[in-house]
């Protein structure tokens, strides 16, 4: 019964991803996945689909059990962040080409997850990383992590970025995890060269800065 229930699950995401090439992932899918009850039988059969299943079936697998909130899952999650980003496409269309979706739904499940064990991997794939929408995720992860030791690279990327969604995301996160090693940076990004609402972000993320915090002796 439960490897049937696997297969089944595996099967049906499959058959949706291959009617239409072009068409997108149906919105009742993902409805239907975001419902799924947590227990041990639903996340054994959305590990197999990670494990088993096309990047498609990976990408809504990984989605799914992230939103799960699946601590056991961690180890997963930290294997498919960085799923394909070395890789060398042969052969093979852009349009063909999930990867970054993948690592872009790793990088959401753990944040959602809440464990900061997987803050220096999230650092080191966003130093490789060139897909901004996988940037991104990255960098939302570090803040909902509140990773102090994460400062460095958002506020590095800050200075050397040019595409303003990514300006962005750094001083939200930079705003989320509130250290004051971030001040200048964002007072930087506020008073410079950009987007009102970039500079808007960087005010209240400015306002988000803890002050208090005591040193330890």
């Amino acid at each position: 019964m439960k490897k049937y229930l696997s297969i089944t699950l595996i099967s049906i995401m499959s058959c949706v991803f291959c009617q239409v090439k072009t068409e997108q992932p149906s919105k009742t899918l993902e409805a239907y996945l975001a419902k799924l009850p947590k227990n041990n039988e639903v996340v054994k059969s959305l590990v197999e689909a990670i494990e088993k299943g096309n990047d498609r079936v990976k990408i809504y697998s990984i989605k799914a059990l992230g939103n799960i909130k699946e601590a056991g899952a961690f180890d997963i999650f930290m294997d498919f962040v960085g799923y394909g980003i070395n890789s060398k496409l042969i052969n093979k269309p852009a349009y063909q080409n999930y990867d970054w979706e993948i690592r872009m739904e790793a990088a959401m499940a753990l944040a959602q997850l809440g464990d900061t064990n997987a803050v220096p991997k999230l650092q080191s794939i966003l130093r490789q990383e060139q897909n901004t929408m996988v940037q991104k995720a990255i960098i939302y992860a570090l803040g909902e992590l509140k990773a102090k030791e994460a400062v460095p690279i958002l506020t590095d990327l800050l200075q050397i970025t040019k595409e303003e969604t990514l300006v962005i995301e750094c001083v939200k996160a930079l705003g989320k995890i509130g250290d004051k090693s971030a001040f200048l940076p964002l007072l930087t990004v506020s008073t410079g060269n950009h987007l009102p609402v970039t500079k808007a972000e960087a005010i209240k993320s400015l306002e988000s800065i803890n002050w208090n915090t005591a040193e330890k002796k």
